[in-house]
Formats: structure tokens, sequence, C-alpha cells
């Protein structure tokens, strides 16, 4: 993240990347609205920005963003397994530029 904040990242969520995301949460089964799981998206397009990231698959970083899901976040969005696929859409969805 040396050229820029975890902040910058996450203002490159455009409406683009949020379209995409919407889509996967489509075809989704969900009792939740979009509006409820569009932080998970975030938190999966964050992470597709981090720099150590870059050209790596979803699969290949996924137990270190696994290991960042605070207590916190699971007592607000639910454990990792139940939010994981919301995660990797998000991660998907990522402007690779």
């Amino acid at each position: 993240w040396s050229d820029r904040t975890p902040d910058e990242a996450l203002r490159t969520f455009s409406p683009r990347e949020d379209s995409t995301c919407r889509q996967h949460f489509e075809n989704t089964r969900s009792d939740k609205s979009y509006d409820a799981v569009r932080p998970l998206y975030q938190f999966g397009h964050l992470a597709g920005q981090n720099p150590d990231y870059q050209g790596r698959s979803f699969e290949e970083v996924e137990s270190d963003l696994k290991n960042a899901w605070t207590g916190d976040q699971a007592q607000r969005y639910g454990d990792w397994e139940s939010v994981r696929d919301y995660v990797s859409g998000g991660y998907s969805a990522r402007n690779p530029s």
C-alpha cells in the first residue's frame, strides 16, 4: 500500500464494480439485501487492490483474508464461511488497473 491508502483504494469501487457485484449477488441465494452485504464486496475489492495480491487468485490469498476477518466483523456480518462468496465476488470484480 506504499503508493496509496486503503481509503483511496476503496474509492475505486466504482459504479462498474458495484454493478458487477450486484449481478453476482442476484445470482446467489441470500436472505439479506444487497445493501447489507455491499461492505463485504467492498472488502474483497479492497483486498484486490493490495499490491501484494496483484496477479493472485482469490484462493491464493484467501487464508490471509480469513485470518484478517476479526471477531467484530464476524459478529456484524457472519463467520467467514457465510461471507466468503461475497468477499470473493468483490475480489473478482476489482478493477485491475
